[in-house]
């Protein structure tokens, strides 16, 4: 008798618990369910992509879009790479798996391993805190997320969607957001030739320019980059500049190398036409 009453009871939790399982996975299918949106065998092939770079946070990250990549490579025949910010040494071993010290090496290696089976051509992983990108160098992320896209030339780039990161967490919407600014926009004005071998770039803080700005440069390989800040100028005096103003000029030279001056600082004057 009570041994029925026990399985009576066992049965009755298990669909109890079955049935929350199940509703919220419905209603977290929901969340990402857009009943206007048309389905497509290949997101790359539908967008006649042959260069695909993914931007993710952490080791595991990419596994959210396997089968882009997969298809990308196996049905599309695309070049594929990926950039992981951090080697996601914070996270919680469920089960455990190795030392906690070691974390951060096994996720690197689960990562490449992961991205090797997918056919992914290039992989990077970078040793940013893992649960701390948004307090590390943006400049310096978008920076080396730029030298990326220029090494790959992709032509679609896989990235977090800043306001959400997918699941709420910081470092996917802090690489989310330095993705588009390493992105920005292509290409340079020539302006009115009073400068040259020089890249000027305005309201550089104010609208977050780096990623255009160092884009350039590195593009360019040879011209230094200036970006000046709203109520900032740079004053060209012969062989000298100084900084004038409110804000700052940032320097951005063709290696990469960044430098920020303030009001009355003495910068590397651009070169001016004579």
């Amino acid at each position: 008798m009570r041994r029925k009453r026990a399985l009576i009871v066992t049965g009755v939790i298990a669909a109890v618990l079955a049935l929350i399982v199940g509703g919220l996975y419905w209603a977290g299918r929901s969340l990402f369910y857009e009943p206007t949106a048309r389905g497509v065998d290949s997101v790359i092939g539908e967008l006649g992509g042959t260069r695909v770079l993914g931007v993710f946070a952490h080791p595991d990250d990419e596994q959210t879009v396997n089968g882009l990549f997969w298809r990308a490579k196996d049905r599309d025949g695309a070049y594929t790479a990926m950039i992981t910010a951090t080697r996601g040494e914070a996270g919680h071993q469920s089960p455990t798996v190795g030392r906690q010290e070691d974390l951060g090496d096994i996720r690197k290696a689960e990562a490449l391993k992961n991205s090797f089976n997918l056919g992914v051509d290039r992989h990077v992983v970078w040793d940013y805190p893992d649960g701390g990108v948004p307090e590390s160098d943006a400049d310096e992320i978008v920076a080396r997320i730029v030298e990326e896209l220029l090494l790959v030339e992709p032509d679609v780039v896989v990235a977090f969607w800043p306001e959400s990161g997918a699941t709420g967490h910081a470092d996917h919407m802090e690489m989310g957001a330095l993705a588009e600014r390493a992105i920005g926009p292509r290409g340079t004005d020539p302006g009115l030739g009073l400068v040259t071998r020089s890249i000027i770039d305005q309201h550089f803080s104010e609208r977050d320019r780096a990623g255009r700005l160092i884009r350039a440069v590195l593009a360019d390989g040879r011209r230094t980059g200036y970006g000046i800040d709203e109520d900032t100028a740079l004053v060209l005096e012969g062989g000298t500049s100084h900084v004038l103003g409110s804000g700052t000029v940032t320097v951005i030279e063709p290696g990469g190398r960044l430098r920020r001056h303030g009001t009355g600082e003495t910068v590397a004057a651009a070169h001016t036409r004579s």
